[in-house]
Formats: C-alpha cells, sequence, structure tokens
C-alpha cells in the first residue's frame, strides 16, 4: 500500500502536496502538474508495525507544457533512525509540557520528541530527509535545542551517510 506525494519545489514549504495512488502493478498518473520543478516521494512502511522494513524512494523532474512519460522511482529499504538531543527552556513549564518535533520538508511527514525532566529528548522514527524543528514551551521559551553538538536553529539533514544532526 502505497501513495505518490507530489510537492512543488517553487512553494518551498513543509506541507504536502497533492497524493496521488499507485497501482497494485506498481503504476501511477499525476494530472494536471503546472510548469515546474516538482520532488516525487513514495514511502511504504507499515503503521502499526513501526519495528518493519520502511521504503523510500525520492526523484525530482521538470514539468513543461508536455505529457511527461516513463518516469520510475526506485523503491528500496530505507534506514529509520531515531534523533535524540537535548532543549533547555526557561520561565517555567516541565518537560511534558514541551512540545519539540520536526516536520519533513517537502513532505508529509512530522515525527514528535519525547522529553525527559533533565531536558534530554528522541524522536524516533526519522526518515532521511531535511527537517523543519518546531519547539515551544507552554508557560515558558525554548532557548536551545541540540543534537550532538550541533545547535539546531533551521532544521536538521537525516541521511546521505551521516547521523541525524551531524
Amino acid at each position: 500500500q502505497a501513495s505518490l506525494n507530489v510537492y512543488w519545489v517553487s512553494l518551498v514549504t513543509t506541507m504536502g502536496g497533492p497524493v496521488f495512488p499507485i497501482a497494485a502493478d506498481g503504476t501511477f498518473v499525476a494530472r494536471h502538474l503546472a510548469p515546474g520543478t516538482y520532488v516525487l516521494t513514495v514511502t511504504i512502511g507499515d503503521p502499526v508495525n513501526h519495528t518493519a522494513p520502511r521504503y523510500l524512494a525520492v526523484r525530482t523532474i521538470a514539468v513543461s507544457h508536455d505529457n511527461i512519460e516513463g518516469v520510475t522511482l526506485n523503491v528500496v529499504e530505507t534506514p529509520i533512525r531515531e534523533l535524540r538531543g537535548t532543549v533547555v527552556w526557561e520561565g517555567g513549564g516541565k518537560a511534558d509540557q514541551l512540545h519539540i518535533g520536526m516536520q519533513r520538508m517537502l513532505s508529509n511527514f512530522s515525527a514528535a520528541a519525547r522529553v525527559e525532566p533533565d531536558g534530554s529528548l528522541a524522536i524516533p522514527g526519522m526518515w532521511p530527509g531535511r527537517y523543519r524543528l518546531n519547539a515551544s514551551a507552554v508557560g515558558g521559551q525554548v532557548t536551545s535545542v541540540r543534537f550532538g553538538e550541533r545547535e539546531i536553529l533551521n532544521g536538521v539533514q537525516c541521511g546521505g551517510g551521516q547521523r541525524c544532526g551531524e
């Protein structure tokens, strides 16, 4: 069970674009795309069994005024990581009142952190890609989020031979 997500790069957004079904034989049709550059993403995973293998394919295409045929995405098993770090906040509030999340750029995928009272955090299930950090504290303010030795201000890259946050 899979679907094709299409994201228009010109919009520079983390929000997902249209979703197109993929037939049992692996074929798909994405209709009515305006000219521009798009990222096509296919993710396959078991939403119930988080330890089952997960698969990903990503491809960038340029759409002009003509129909495009023969686009192939090679779906491969993809390592899913757990991102570990620390958060510092001020102005009151407890760890369970912190909201730390990562939104994958050009994707519908987001993940939330488990924050411990000492400020350590873990975000399970991170797919490869670029992420935008979302951080807030009820009754206070998040002043720092670190993954390893890196302060994360504008997001983080996962995959590409690196661990998340390196």
